[in-house]
């Protein structure tokens, strides 16, 4: 009886450390489209503020937006390099996610009144 009770308890065990290992890989994972959203927002900050000290801090800003650390974006971008419909995919998402960013900002800039100086004469 102990000794059947030592092989459910070992059996168990190796169940529970399997699924706990399972449970965390899973949580690293970044879905495309989220990846995609964080990939746009770096390649944006690295535009506006290359060459500064201000761009590491925008970047942590963008991983930590989006709850992703630096490794399991740069993890999740190299599982992409290597298969190409994976890869296409995510450039799909990345540019509709540009294309949604650059509607914005026209619809943000076309909503403001515009400004002449003969506006204050009034």
């Amino acid at each position: 009886m102990e000794r059947l009770h030592s092989k459910y308890l070992i059996f168990f065990s190796f169940v529970l450390l399997a699924v706990s290992f399972l449970n965390c890989s899973s949580n690293n994972k970044i879905d495309k489209e989220k990846l995609a959203k964080i990939y746009v927002d770096k390649l944006i900050i690295e535009e506006q503020y290359h060459n500064t000290d201000s761009l590491a801090l925008k970047t942590d800003e963008i991983f930590k937006k989006y709850s992703v650390t630096k490794d399991n974006y740069t993890e999740a971008i190299k599982s992409l390099e290597y298969d190409k419909e994976q890869w296409e995919e995510f450039f799909k998402f990345s540019k509709e996610y540009l294309d949604t960013l650059k509607a914005h900002l026209k619809d943000e800039k076309s909503s403001k009144p515009k400004s002449s100086k003969f506006s204050k004469l009034k």
